[in-house]
């Protein structure tokens, strides 16, 4: 849990960093002006739709746990778990 208190905003800053030096760049900061309004929200239903569904398909976080440890894979088992 410490991790991912650390690594979130670490990572939202991150991503920040990376979209404000983007923007500040001439040729996209002028794209921006002139599409953003238009970009942004398309950018976002796509996401939002992406995302339902992938859901749909069975592929959700939750049930990649199970996946990696149907396959074998270390990362699928919760820390401290005996393995059998």
């Amino acid at each position: 849990m410490s991790v991912h208190a650390v690594a979130f905003p670490g990572l939202v800053a991150v991503w920040c960093l990376t979209g404000a030096f983007f923007a500040t760049r001439p040729v996209i900061a002028k794209a921006l002006s002139r599409w953003g309004r238009v970009l942004l929200p398309l950018v976002l239903i796509t996401l939002g739709l992406g995302t339902q569904f992938r859901r749909r398909r069975g592929a959700s976080v939750h049930d990649m746990g199970a996946r990696l440890r149907d396959r074998g894979h270390p990362a699928g088992h919760d820390q401290g778990a005996t393995m059998y």
